[in-house]
């Protein structure tokens, strides 16, 4: 996640100046950012508690699918709409 992100927020940096679907960028680096949260809550702090109660367990998985379905989504976007 860490090297991911790191260069995805580094290319979105570097593009700064480029008009041209500057929106659509800046929406696909805070969605994913906001899914690297999320796993990492999943992951740190959800997966310890999940081991002893059922409802963090649910929450744990539910916060996981989450993620995923946004960074599928995130990067669907860039692929469709990206010219």
């Amino acid at each position: 996640f860490t090297v991911n992100t790191v260069t995805g927020l580094w290319n979105w940096w570097d593009s700064r100046m480029v008009a041209q679907g500057r929106v659509l960028r800046t929406v696909h680096v805070l969605s994913m950012l906001t899914a690297d949260a999320a796993f990492t809550y999943a992951g740190a702090k959800l997966s310890n508690e999940a081991e002893t109660d059922a409802s963090k367990r649910r929450l744990h998985r539910t916060v996981a699918l989450s993620a995923m379905g946004l960074t599928v989504v995130s990067g669907t976007a860039m692929k469709l709409w990206n010219r």
